[in-house]
């Protein structure tokens, strides 16, 4: 090839390489895949070396021809390509002819816009045949999923009398197979809002609160519902007597009563009424009066406050069990009493 032909071929070849992108942004539909047959057209500058059958050099010439091809992958391809060469002889007065023949893997670049061509190529002409490989690149326009533009440029090196020819032209090309559709995200459903609503304000939202009449001023777990601690409550009762009395004092009434009113409230709660004398007097007399005064107390709660009979006894312990110890009068009046003590363990609410 003299140097005239190889500054056209590399001038050809930079412009392919240059108004690619600028060709490839147009093309953005999505790139065809498959099956692909095509047509192309091209001028073919030779090696100077070249001779027809007469002798004369083979200058330039034209290549009509067909393509078939398939895409291996999403980056490879292969093809074979047939174009009837018609071309030009110095002095001759006659053209030469033949056929161009080629078997051709693309490796596609820029999502299938580019890609460049490594191949090899069989020339049958008039006056002789030769075999070559060559060396590309092309340019691709999606004109619609199956019909796509081409562009390639090519460099031909010969095996066996080491010809240099520069081949370039245009294509149109139909995939069989169509365009590989994009996925595209399912349509997210717009939801309505959901108004929030707590009606015992307590934190919890009414759809998720299991407990919807907690009060606003006790702590809630996760579901709604009051939490609770566990807690002792007790209610302790003492009533004094006069000296050698088992009359119920009217100031103790009140005490007597805040015990019924405990005993309605854990209605599980049974009571025993404790009777006590000092120590003066004697021990079987103040055994009696013991026994005495608890029955006193006992029938106020059963007969006054309405507490079931069974669960309210009366038990005396005469002077057994001192409150306190000595002879002085205020420890005899102390020491003449009755005792009752209940206790019951109950959830309590914690409040926040």
């Amino acid at each position: 090839m003299n140097n005239k032909t190889k500054l056209t071929a590399v001038a050809a070849l930079t412009a392919v390489a240059m108004s690619a992108s600028a060709w490839a942004e147009e093309g953005v539909m999505q790139p065809s895949q498959g099956w692909f047959v095509g047509a192309q057209l091209k001028h073919a500058e030779f090696d100077g070396d070249r001779k027809d059958a007469n002798g004369n050099e083979i200058r330039r010439g034209t290549l009509a021809g067909l393509e078939l091809g398939f895409d291996l992958s999403e980056k490879f391809a292969w093809r074979l390509t047939a174009a009837n060469a018609d071309l030009n002889s110095d002095g001759a007065g006659e053209d030469e002819s033949g056929m161009w023949y080629g078997a051709d893997l693309l490796y596609h670049i820029n999502d299938k816009r580019n890609y460049f061509i490594l191949g090899a190529d069989y020339i049958d002409l008039d006056s002789e045949a030769t075999k070559a490989a060559h060396l590309g690149f092309g340019i691709r326009y999606n004109m619609t999923p199956s019909w796509v533009l081409t562009g390639e440029a090519m460099v031909h090196q010969g095996f066996d009398e080491g010809y240099s020819d520069f081949t370039a032209g245009l294509g149109i090309r139909y995939y069989f197979g169509g365009h590989k559709p994009e996925s595209k995200p399912a349509p997210v459903a717009q939801l309505a809002p959901v108004a929030v609503v707590d009606t015992d304000g307590d934190g919890v939202v009414d759809s998720l609160d299991e407990c919807p009449a907690t009060p606003m001023d006790y702590a809630v777990d996760q579901s709604g519902c009051t939490l609770y601690r566990e807690e002792t409550v007790s209610k302790r009762l003492m009533v004094n007597f006069g000296n050698d009395s088992a009359q119920v004092p009217s100031e103790s009434r009140e005490d007597i009563q805040e015990l019924a009113e405990f005993m309605e409230k854990y209605p599980q709660l049974n009571v025993v009424i404790e009777g006590h004398t000092s120590s003066v007097g004697a021990q079987a007399y103040n055994q009696q009066l013991s026994e005495r005064r608890a029955n006193s107390v006992s029938e106020i709660l059963i007969r006054d406050y309405g507490i079931d009979a069974a669960r309210v006894s009366a038990k005396g312990f005469g002077e057994s069990n001192l409150l306190l110890k000595g002879s002085s009068e205020k420890i005899h009046a102390a020491n003449r009493r009755i005792m009752a003590v209940l206790s019951v363990n109950e959830k309590v609410g914690i409040r926040k």
